[in-house]
């Protein structure tokens, strides 16, 4: 994913070789070009521990909204779109586009969309700009690139003509929260459109684990993310950890190498016996 969905301005494929070139010099035996398609078939082959570090590569979409497919062509899910464009398969966009959500895929696509072509490009988020999860320096590289950040608006249509995408309407919202800390997003009545030849949905990201048996000792939260001890990272099945993206939610890479980190060191212990329980799974 760190080749495919992070634009090569922020991390230049020659940076990400000559970091992945230190593990793969160190003589471990790798296997490439290998589809897995059962966690039971890997945990057959008797390994001591099993690391799964798949990132979250599934996007959310707004597939109920309507006008979603009324110009499907030009709506695109933004990690998908990032891919097409790493690879090449994409090398424009319109001149208005429109990014909705507040994450660093939501920055990595205006800044894409930015270079492709894209002369009035906005970012469009529900919360309000503090409680945008993007890193703040992703945030503050967008906006010097003059790509304004609209907060506080929630989608709520598609707007098309002739099957045509013409751009997207919002509702105001502000946020207000209980005693209890939670947020809910209210209305204010007023509704803003904004013009747009493309869209692009990069609302959050979730991990695809159609692969994974359901029993074999793991579980699962609500969101489908691993029950996991959040210190040690491994899973309820003591031989499996899970690291990055696909252990707790997207974050950013530096995360995700510190959390590899954390598991390698984890994986250590319990290989050794040593693996003592600290906190709890969670």
């Amino acid at each position: 994913m760190m080749r495919s969905q992070i634009p090569a301005f922020r991390l230049p494929e020659e940076v990400l070789n000559e970091e992945v070139n230190y593990i793969l010099d160190m003589g471990i035996h790798t296997q490439f070009t290998t589809y897995v398609t059962s966690m039971k078939e890997v945990l057959d082959k008797n390994y001591d521990a099993v690391f799964v570090g798949t990132g979250a590569p599934k996007g959310n979409d707004l597939d109920k909204l309507p006008g979603r497919w009324d110009d499907p062509d030009k709506i695109h899910i933004g990690i998908q779109w990032l891919a097409s464009v790493a690879f090449e398969h994409t090398d424009k966009i319109g001149k208005k586009v429109i990014v909705l959500g507040g994450g660093n895929t939501a920055m990595d696509c205006c800044r894409t969309a930015r270079r492709l072509g894209g002369e009035e490009v906005k970012v469009v988020v529900r919360s309000p700009f503090d409680e945008m999860k993007a890193s703040p320096w992703e945030i503050e590289d967008a906006q010097m690139e003059d790509i304004p950040i609209l907060n506080n608006h929630n989608p709520k249509a598609f707007v098309t003509t002739g099957g045509k995408l013409q751009g997207m309407l919002f509702e105001k919202v502000e946020a207000v929260y209980e005693s209890n800390g939670k947020r809910r997003l209210v209305p204010t009545g007023e509704e803003v459109f904004i013009p747009a030849d493309e869209v692009l949905v990069a609302i959050g990201q979730g991990n695809a684990f159609p692969w994974i048996e359901r029993d074999l000792g793991l579980e699962f939260n609500q969101w489908e993310l691993p029950t996991l001890n959040a210190k040690t990272l491994q899973s309820t099945r003591p031989d499996v950890f899970f690291g990055g993206d696909a252990a707790l939610g997207p974050k950013n890479v530096i995360t995700a190498v510190a959390q590899g980190h954390q598991a390698a060191i984890s994986i250590d212990l319990f290989c050794r016996g040593r693996m003592s329980i600290i906190g709890r799974h969670q």
